[in-house]
């Protein structure tokens, strides 16, 4: 069979299909379980060991300062688990307690091991066809008619098993979701760019229904900021069509914006489940800007006021992975009672990725990423001529402008670790 006769390098390819395909589509609706990580958790843990064990076995390395910097930033990371309160946690990412796994979103020492062997390998052997990128974003179609679902009421996690009635589709969590779906608008942009297919301009819309649906704040700015700087590259670039994208991208999110509004009431009593419209939701972003307060962005200036706090107590190693939650528990700083007492619950995140690195790990391994980020978007800033990269630029800036106010988490997580590494690997084409 075709599938046993592939080499090294058409194995990590595969592989890391595998994990861009199966972390955000992939659940295990069985009770007892977080019926999203445990399945991806497993999943991310097992590709991304096998292609580490074909990149050690084919020893085909050719290391640049980009590898020897994220070898650096793995090193510290396992540095900050050890020294950490917690080690096992700080290891592993999870914590098991009677018998089930309780603390922890995954993202421990390995999770980053796994992250950057994804990079790695991407940025050697991603080298996906426009039919790939194609059958992909089809396949992710799957999350947005799920959301659809979730829009109208049909969902039975919410009827059958109490979860509440947002919009998270396979993902898991509204603010996730928004996360993926950045990326994916901006890669079905990228290729209607440059393949010029009406096909992933539909994709593109589906996708931006389902951001506006999840109801994600920092998904709408990053897609707005970037539509906006579409606009001023089609203008500067005197082309038409990326004017008319951009701008019709706009067009649609106000569009979508007040078209679904309002939750539709066909099936079930909607008012019973007492959620807020999108209008709600934008006067309320609006006003956090007009009058900012502790309580701004859902709580967002405090969480960064505590973590800052948390990150100043051990600036060079941090608190270790996946242990924010402790630190912040020993200090209990009035902002954080008054957090959980309004919000009535505990906070393990930064919502900010820079921020919660450098909490969490150290100063020193937020430079390390903050480096390779800086030196990828040098080399590439020389081919923005390219269709490719460009669109790929946009794709990533977009994401990490909403990362600046979410999280990382392993359903989307990968499939960013793998942009990045194509985007990485276009300065290594010969």
């Amino acid at each position: 069979m075709k599938l046993f006769k592939r080499n090294a390098a058409e194995w990590i390819e595969l592989l890391l299909w595998v994990v861009i395909y199966a972390c955000p589509l992939a659940i295990l609706p069985l009770r007892g379980i977080d019926i999203f990580d445990a399945i991806k958790g497993p999943i991310l843990a097992v590709a991304s060991l096998s292609i580490l064990f074909l990149l050690i076995k084919k020893g085909d390395w050719k290391l640049d300062i980009i590898d020897y910097l994220s070898g650096a930033w793995l090193v510290l990371i396992l540095i900050s688990a050890l020294a950490s309160p917690d080690p096992m946690l700080g290891v592993f990412g999870k914590k098991l307690s009677h018998g089930r796994l309780t603390t922890g979103r995954f993202e421990g020492w390995f999770t980053y091991l796994f992250y950057l062997t994804l990079f790695h390998a991407a940025r050697r052997y991603f080298r996906p066809s426009t039919k790939h990128i194609k059958q992909y974003l089809s396949w992710m179609t799957l999350i947005s008619i799920y959301a659809i679902i979730q829009h109208i009421y049909l969902d039975p996690l919410i009827h059958f098993r109490g979860y509440r009635p947002v919009i998270f589709s396979l993902i898991g969590n509204q603010n996730f979701l928004a996360s993926l779906m950045v990326l994916l608008i901006f890669l079905s942009i990228t290729f209607y760019r440059s393949e010029k297919k009406n096909l992933y301009l539909f994709l593109a819309a589906l996708f931006l229904s389902t951001l506006v649906m999840s109801q994600t704040r920092s998904g709408w700015l990053a897609f707005l900021f970037l539509c906006v700087v579409g606009i001023v590259v089609g203008i500067w670039k005197k082309s038409k069509r990326d004017v008319l994208v951009f701008l019709g991208g706009i067009i649609l999110f106000i569009g979508c914006f007040y078209g679904l509004n309002k939750r539709p009431n066909w099936f079930f009593d909607a008012a019973k489940f007492h959620t807020i419209t999108l209008m709600d939701r934008g006067e309320n972003g609006w006003n956090d800007i007009k009058n900012p307060s502790k309580n701004s962005g859902s709580g967002r200036i405090i969480l960064w006021k505590i973590s800052l706090k948390a990150a100043l107590e051990n600036p060079l190693l941090g608190s270790g992975p996946e242990q924010l939650k402790g630190v912040l528990e020993k200090q209990n700083d009035p902002d954080y009672r008054y957090y959980k007492k309004s919000r009535h619950r505990t906070v393990d995140r930064a919502h900010n990725e820079f921020l919660h690195v450098g909490g969490t790990q150290g100063i020193f391994a937020l430079l390390l990423y903050l480096s390779i980020l800086i030196i990828l978007f040098v080399r590439n800033s020389k081919q923005l001529k390219d269709p490719l990269v460009l669109g790929l630029t946009m794709t990533l800036v977009a994401y990490w402008i909403q990362s600046f106010f979410n999280i990382s988490v392993i359903a989307v997580a990968p499939v960013y670790w793998v942009v990045l590494g194509w985007w990485g690997r276009e300065m290594n084409d010969e």
